[in-house]
């Protein structure tokens, strides 16, 4: 028999359950309003979205809609409505939420493990063959307000394995056959791609993506797709959606879950369980494959201490400065102590500074992580360059600098600090 569970946050006693007999799929739920919502499926005359009371188990609702043996995401809720995935041959539909009543439904390739975006005034579907792209409908109506074609779309399966996530830049961003798409909204047309090694769900947060990448996680500009970082867990490749946070990324790979600090870009904290995540209340919750739950508490925030500032490296000067010359030399990796300088803690995972770049001898740019190679600035020869930035320290309280440009030539670095995180 498959079922719906009610845990205690306090301890995971079982406060509810909901048997559905031998169904084909029970999915995964939303809660919104003091109510549950999933549906269940099986058949044309058995699938159905149904609510539930989140005290007390009570069934509020079973609203019948149209199927054939499939899988969904949790239903979208949004403005007292829900919209979620169905139809005989593939669709949208959009429900009330308190009554259960259907407000309308929409034809869309028959495709399975999705769920609509969103907004205040569209729902998007991104599916595929035989017309694949971006479907935009209007939300009170269901009626199609546009549709963005994408023609690189390569068949994989009847399921998308994917929801379409909303940006803060007029776009919907999704994730196929390796390619990071972004779609632009406010002229319906695809705004830009990449193409590598992309898998699953990303997220969106401070006009950032955070996506999986050849099992690594990459962290590109919403707007501009520019690399900003990358991190890769110690042992195994990342699965499943994440989670981002004011300060964290939670990602999880089969058998360990990491808390990758945003601003040291570095794992603070794991534990040795993987699987899908959520999290409320400082807790992040991990349903293993093996249906074991377990509930952790959140990492303790990292905190930023403001210093005066000081310059800490002028590779120009010989003394003067904790750390002096010599000049860059395109090529090769300098290691910069920087933990326990001009009021730096010993213990600082990251730094926020001010970087300046003068006298070089080639065009090129300049990494503060070399690990990397994401550029803190670029630079033409014999031109001085600045930006700010906040870097990642190591282990060991180091920057690891490099010059990427012509082998043999110099540039001149100057790091002026003004706070750091631990």
């Amino acid at each position: 028999m498959t079922s719906l569970f009610a845990l205690r946050a306090l301890d995971g006693a079982t406060l509810w359950s909901k048997g559905f007999g031998s169904i084909f799929s029970v999915n995964p739920p939303s809660y919104a309003y003091g109510t549950v919502y999933v549906q269940t499926g099986n058949h044309d005359i058995d699938t159905w979205l149904r609510a539930f009371d989140g005290d007390t188990g009570e069934e509020l609702f079973k609203a019948p809609h149209d199927a054939q043996w499939e899988r969904y995401y949790a239903p979208t809720i949004y403005d007292r409505k829900a919209y979620v995935d169905g139809g005989y041959y593939g669709g949208m539909y959009g429900f009330d939420a308190f009554s259960g009543d259907q407000l309308w439904f929409t034809a869309l390739p028959q495709y399975d493990q999705w769920t609509p975006a969103v907004s205040a005034g569209l729902a998007y579907a991104y599916v595929g063959s035989y017309t694949p792209g971006l479907y935009a409908q209007d939300r009170p109506t269901g009626a199609g307000a546009f549709f963005v074609a994408d023609p690189q779309f390569d068949w994989n399966g009847w399921s998308m394995d994917l929801a379409p996530v909303l940006g803060e830049h007029d776009d919907v961003i999704a994730i196929h056959n390796g390619r990071l798409i972004s779609f632009n909204t406010a002229s319906p047309s695809i705004r830009w791609q990449v193409q590598s090694q992309f898998a699953g769900q990303p997220s969106l947060a401070h006009d950032r993506i955070y996506a999986i990448d050849g099992g690594r996680l990459r962290v590109l500009d919403e707007v501009t797709h520019e690399d900003l970082w990358s991190w890769q867990a110690p042992g195994g490749a990342l699965t499943g959606p994440m989670i981002v946070t004011e300060r964290y990324v939670f990602a999880s790979t089969e058998s360990s879950v990491y808390a990758v600090d945003l601003a040291s870009r570095q794992s603070v904290w794991s534990y040795p369980v993987g699987g899908q995540l959520a999290i409320a209340d400082n807790t992040l919750y991990v349903a293993a494959t093996d249906g074991k739950l377990t509930a952790l508490a959140s990492p303790a925030p990292t905190s930023f201490y403001t210093v005066q500032p000081c310059r800490v490296v002028d590779t120009r000067l010989t003394s003067g400065v904790p750390i002096g010359g010599p000049a860059l030399t395109g090529g090769i990796v300098r290691n910069l102590h920087l933990a326990g300088q001009c009021g730096v803690s010993p213990t600082a995972t990251a730094v926020s500074v001010n970087v300046t770049v003068t006298g070089a001898g080639a065009a090129g740019s300049l990494s503060l992580d070399a690990a990397s190679n994401v550029s803190t600035l670029n630079y033409s020869p014999g031109k001085t360059r600045s930006n700010n930035a906040i870097v990642a320290l190591s282990s060991s309280g180091d920057l690891a600098a490099l010059a990427v440009q012509n082998a043999g030539t110099t540039v001149h670095l100057i790091i002026d600090v003004n706070g750091y995180f631990q």
